[in-house]
């Protein structure tokens, strides 16, 4: 294994306030995690297979439309050395996605000051039982695996006019399995979250969605991205009447759209259902949007349940009253 600094050399400071810790609004606080456009977007392949041999299809290009902002993404692979000695590249997926969920939520939660960075010290087996909590089975040697693909992957996102918006590793710093005195018997490993993620916990973005429900969705990128764009929806109209369309939802979980359009509408309704059956949205309704004879896209139009937006309603209002007590980006850089 390669490591980017070890354990025993790096400067571990105090640890960061959570500015979540203290709202007595949400007492499901810490089954909470941040989402942003950052985190909207669908930066993980929607693939089985996610080893890539061949060196020129090492990169992944997408675009993406959110409330009439377009993004562009490039998504670099990472070279992982095999255990047969071969060296393959591999393209984060929903592996990725879902332990870089599980590490953000723990830098929210216990972060640390790790030489400029947020960052979590913690044993394999730790994060292999957060894992395990939400329902995500995964052997050490896989989430090993993940977590060089986390630090070795690169993503860069551009604004509509070419203007590079983010161009990050997944994770700022990686240390795994190094010798630390007065940790769980000697071993632990370390990650640091890349500048960007690090600036957002920093400044206490709390823009934030159920993090066991988002987790809970396997398998189906476009029910995850269409819970995702309802959560963020919720900040530009708390109605919890909402309207989506079929072929921006399509595009935007990253997915292709089907030539033949009832397998894009069979592909929707699928998403539409899990959502449903979380309980998340009522009375789906859905309206064919044609161009003369041909069905160009399916318009749905739905309730948010009154769960989820009391529950964003208290976000938003929690997130204004810590501005307010200025507990902003000066008071956690002070940490």
């Amino acid at each position: 294994m390669q490591h980017d600094k070890s354990l025993s050399d790096i400067s571990i400071g105090n640890g960061l306030l959570n500015p979540l810790a203290n709202i007595e609004e949400l007492p499901n606080v810490r089954e909470l995690t941040r989402i942003n456009v950052y985190g909207i977007l669908p930066r993980f392949l929607n693939a089985e297979r996610r080893e890539i041999r061949e060196m020129q299809k090492g990169m992944v290009e997408r675009t993406f439309t959110v409330h009439d902002e377009t993004y562009h993404l490039e998504l670099t692979a990472a070279m992982i050395k095999k255990r047969s000695g071969e060296r393959v590249m591999i393209i984060p997926t929903e592996r990725e996605e879902v332990i870089e969920s599980v590490l953000m939520r723990m830098a929210m939660n216990k972060g640390r000051d790790l030489e400029g960075l947020v960052g979590v010290v913690f044993s394999l087996r730790e994060l292999q039982r957060e894992l395990e909590d939400i329902g995500h089975t995964f052997s050490l040697e896989e989430i090993k695996e993940a977590l060089m693909v986390l630090r070795g992957a690169m993503q860069y996102i551009y604004n509509a006019d070419g203007t590079a918006m983010i161009s990050e590793n997944y994770l700022g710093g990686l240390g795994l399995n190094e010798s630390f005195d007065g940790f769980r018997n000697g071993t632990a490993c370390y990650i640091q979250m890349n500048r960007y993620v690090s600036h957002q916990i920093r400044q206490g973005d709390l823009t934030i969605i159920n993090y066991r429900l988002i987790n809970s969705i396997k398998r189906n990128p476009m029910a995850k991205y269409m819970l995702k764009r309802l959560v963020y929806d919720i900040q530009f109209d708390d109605s919890g009447k909402m309207q989506q369309s079929m072929i921006e939802m399509i595009k935007g979980a990253g997915c292709d759209v089907h030539d033949v359009m009832s397998n894009n509408i069979r592909r929707f309704k699928r998403a539409v259902e899990t959502l449903g059956g979380l309980g998340l949205i009522e009375k789906p309704k859905f309206r064919s949007v044609k161009n003369g004879r041909s069905k160009v896209d399916v318009e749905l139009n739905f309730k948010v349940s009154d769960r989820v937006l009391n529950e964003q309603r208290n976000n938003i209002r929690a997130s204004k009253q810590l501005v307010l007590e200025g507990m902003g980006a000066e008071q956690l850089s002070d940490e």
